[in-house]
């Protein structure tokens, strides 16, 4: 779950907020104030689905519960670590970010 939760700011953050290339802090674009608002619906919808058995304290219900809804919280999260490892995801993601490091000698 962490990991999908991962792949998916790749994929959707730099979409709604910049980088300043001069000091490195990230700016918001007009949409920024959506962006927060969906990660923070798709979390608590992500939990929801996760932590309910722990509710329902009975692993039969709660099977029975996400069979209903197609097992889709599983199903998105597989696909989403399954993409990313086969590398279908990288023409998605951010170009990557060029840092310098300064070296220095040791005496």
């Amino acid at each position: 779950m962490s990991e999908a939760g991962t792949i998916s700011r790749e994929i959707f953050r730099h979409r709604f907020v910049q980088v300043n290339a001069k000091t490195g802090k990230e700016e918001g674009k007009p949409l920024k104030p959506v962006y927060d608002f969906l990660g923070w619906l798709a979390t608590q919808v992500f939990l929801a689905y996760a932590m309910f058995p722990f509710s329902v304290l009975e692993m039969g219900v709660a099977i029975h519960i996400w069979a209903c809804y197609g097992f889709c919280g599983h199903v998105i999260m597989l696909a989403l670590v399954t993409a990313n490892s086969l590398g279908y995801l990288r023409s998605w993601k951010a170009p990557k970010q060029h840092t310098t490091t300064l070296h220095l000698k040791s005496q």
